[in-house]
């Protein structure tokens, strides 16, 4: 039975074999859906936050309920 460090042996390119270069940007799908949706997310807080006092004061709410329900998004 191969110990687990044999089945994931790197095999490293003989000597003056040519290299590929890997791109920052050659990243699998599920990388790109993160990136996409931590910056949606960023976006939404950035719009939401400046805005916090207006809705504490349309809703007569004090300044810890405004942070409750913004912490609740």
């Amino acid at each position: 039975m191969q110990s687990a460090a044999q089945k994931l042996e790197i095999q490293e390119p003989l000597h003056g074999e040519a290299t590929q270069k890997q791109s920052m940007f050659d990243q699998p799908t599920a990388v790109w859906a993160i990136a996409f949706a931590s910056i949606i997310a960023f976006m939404g807080l950035g719009l939401v936050d400046p805005i916090l006092p207006a809705i504490a004061h349309k809703l007569h709410a004090s300044h810890s309920d405004v942070t409750l329900l913004f912490h609740q998004l």
